[in-house]
């Protein structure tokens, strides 16, 4: 009798689904090769922007994580609960609920593929880790000061952190925990919002602040903020701890915010891909959440930082990155609305080009990120 393990059909799913897009994208010779002259010129551009940053700026802050292991590891750790958690209770959720579960599919094949999404997430996470340790020590001259340390301490820190995840995650799958149905019941606003429930396809708003108050509610960010909080300081003044933990508050609530929107324009869109419907229009029902969250984020986080003594110039230009952040996602998010993947690596490219745009001439970011926004724009009214 054979004692091979045998593997989640889901997984031969993955691979036939991802090798027929590579296909159909191969099939588009004159798309992918300038896609491909895209990639490349802009990794090139990285790397000749990132050989003038000065390393040892973040080699400092490193440093002092270094030198205190329990923070390092209580961050690390924490990051891989969360993601792990986070994928093995979806997986086990579609696996579960979705057409899988009608399958005469085995427990035991569902927990290995929980386990092994698991691993991999851990080994993505902690090479992750080393890529940007590593290219941060490429532009240091201290490296050697807090590089060993810290990929040491992740090489243990992540692989604890998402073995927890995995725990947590399937103790929500034996206590047949559905966590979607769970936060759902926690969707209800206290407080009504005339201009969001109004008009043409209010529906899709009132959907993204149920959706964001439900995920809120069920504890979205409630680690993080548990971490920072444990973190600070004894001793320190209350003004500045009240706008600490109101500026950290108005940070996770803006990502859950921003997450919970884009997944409710993902699913608008597939469900009214059948009816014509104009960017425009879609893009005034899909967008006044989004405009809401980055107005009260933008005001709340305002007020914390004044609350620590932040001068002026750095409050306004916190809300014009706030502004300009939820701006560029939302753009991203219309143009790869059938393909949100697409949105997130796009936006985290867009964030790394400003970024080193920053440090290199500072002058070009307005300029750079406006044609990014209006170059977006345009393929987005053009996406099908």
């Amino acid at each position: 009798m054979s004692t091979a393990i045998r593997l989640h059909p889901w997984f031969r799913e993955v691979r036939l689904s991802t090798g027929n897009a590579v296909r159909a994208s191969l099939e588009r010779r004159g798309e992918a090769l300038f896609h491909g002259l895209a990639w490349v010129v802009l990794l090139a551009l990285l790397a000749w922007a990132w050989q003038y940053l000065d390393g040892d700026r973040p080699g400092l802050i490193l440093q002092g994580l270094a030198r205190q292991p329990l923070l390092a590891i209580a961050i690390l750790a924490g990051s891989a609960l969360a993601v792990t958690r986070a994928a093995g209770v979806a997986l086990r959720r579609e696996l579960r609920l979705g057409w899988w579960g009608a399958m005469p599919i085995a427990p035991g094949q569902v927990r290995t593929a929980t386990v092994l999404v698991g691993a991999l997430l851990a080994l993505a996470q902690f090479l992750g880790v080393l890529g940007v340790l590593g290219a941060i020590a490429l532009v240091a001259k201290y490296w050697d000061r807090w590089f060993a340390p810290l990929v040491t301490t992740a090489a243990y820190a992540i692989p604890l952190g998402a073995a927890l995840g995995w725990w947590l995650a399937e103790r929500a799958g034996r206590g047949g925990e559905d966590e979607g149905a769970r936060a759902h019941l926690h969707g209800k606003p206290a407080l009504a919002l005339p201009l969001l429930e109004a008009g043409s396809l209010a529906g899709i708003a009132i959907w993204q602040r149920i959706e964001t108050v439900s995920r809120w509610r069920a504890g979205g960010a409630a680690w993080a903020i548990a971490l920072i909080a444990s973190l600070v300081p004894a001793g320190t003044a209350w003004t500045s701890l009240s706008g600490l933990m109101l500026f950290v508050v108005t940070v996770a609530w803006l990502i859950v915010a921003l997450r919970s929107s884009e997944d409710v324009i993902v699913a608008s869109a597939e469900l009214t891909a059948a009816t014509p419907m104009g960017l425009g229009r879609l893009a005034r029902a899909c967008g006044r959440f989004p405009v809401f969250a980055a107005l009260g984020a933008g005001a709340s986080g305002a007020f914390a930082l004044r609350l620590q003594g932040a001068p002026t110039a750095f409050v306004l230009a916190y809300a014009a990155i706030v502004f300009a952040a939820v701006a560029l996602q939302f753009v991203l998010v219309l143009r790869h609305r059938f393909q949100p993947s697409r949105a997130r690596l796009a936006f985290a490219v867009a964030v790394a080009v400003l970024a080193a745009s920053a440090q290199v001439l500072p002058p070009l970011v307005p300029l750079l990120y406006l044609a990014l926004l209006l170059h977006h724009l345009r393929q987005a009214s053009l996406a099908r």
